[in-house]
């Protein structure tokens, strides 16, 4: 049995968000398939269809938009069968460029949320673990950096956790990440590339993870949606971590803060001969921290 890490960025455009965050869920291949069959079941029932029928998907920034916590609210709690074709109607009508109507737009906002717990549910069910590395918006790479080849503190960071994880559980683990842009994309690979066969510490990782990523689009990859959800979790309403200071969405903290918590691993690592925490949701203040030359 091995595990897949699910990987997908959040904030990396530095425009809105608090934190730029790169990270995502770790399911056992044996729980994938029954994992997918839930997923899928769940989301017709909730929308009452599969939303790649109507050119959308399962994304933290469509399910939890701020205006999805307002439709929901407007009304009571709809029964299954209001709710699935007041979602039907409503994504209908934004196919045709039409304005939903306002029941619509409950329906549609209720079912967004429901979509959401019963994503962090499932994940539990599954035994599944969130990893995710963050850095405050605005830190700026320093002029004449010598080591763009490489991966940064906080990408390393997140490759310890996820091998540390894996070396508990005597698996091996892939990385299976979003495709973006085609050269940043090249640039990432080859920053792992250089980690795991020219660093110390990433040769003893590749034990355990297999050191060639494969990247995969996220409309056509449900998994690659679940981890979207997380990390837009993470990156809006999740502050629970050392240093996590930035305005969080409260709406979403509430709701969501403590289920993500409960998803994440921990381990302990000696430092300068003292026991150290590592949690597997972590801020890093200097992701470009000097470091000796490999």
């Amino acid at each position: 049995m091995s595990y897949l890490l699910f990987m997908d960025e959040s904030g990396h455009d530095h425009k809105n968000m608090s934190y730029e965050v790169r990270g995502g869920v770790s399911i056992a291949t044996i729980n994938v398939f029954n994992f997918l069959k839930d997923i899928q079941c769940s989301e017709e029932k909730i929308f009452g269809c599969k939303l790649s029928e109507f050119k959308t998907e399962l994304k933290g920034s469509k399910l939890l938009e701020k205006e999805r916590f307002k439709w929901a609210a407007q009304g009571p709690k709809m029964s299954d069968q209001d709710r699935q074709k007041g979602c039907r109607r409503f994504l209908t009508a934004c196919l045709e460029k039409k304005t939903p109507t306002r029941q619509d737009f409950t329906a549609f906002g209720q079912a967004s949320l429901e979509m959401a717990d019963t994503i962090l549910g499932l994940l539990v069910k599954y035994k599944a673990k969130v990893f995710a590395c963050m850095v405050e918006k605005g830190i700026q790479k320093p002029k004449n950096f010598e080591f763009d080849d490489y991966l940064r503190k906080d990408h390393i960071s997140l490759m310890e956790s996820f091998s540390n994880f894996l070396e508990k559980q005597r698996e091996d683990g892939l990385l299976i990440m979003d495709q973006c842009e085609k050269e940043y994309d090249k640039k990432f690979k080859r920053q792992l590339s250089n980690y795991f066969s020219k660093t110390i510490s990433g040769q003893q990782r590749a034990n355990w993870i297999v050191p060639e990523p494969l990247f995969i689009e996220s409309d056509i990859n449900y998994l690659i949606q679940v981890a979207d959800v997380c990390i837009y979790i993470i990156n809006t309403g999740y502050r629970l971590g050392r240093g996590m200071t930035a305005p969080a969405r409260t709406e979403i903290q509430q709701k969501y803060e403590r289920k993500i918590h409960r998803l994440q691993y921990s381990f302990f690592k000696t430092v300068n001969g003292k026991k150290t925490k590592v949690e597997s949701i972590k801020l890093h203040k200097n992701p470009y921290q000097t470091r000796k030359k490999r």
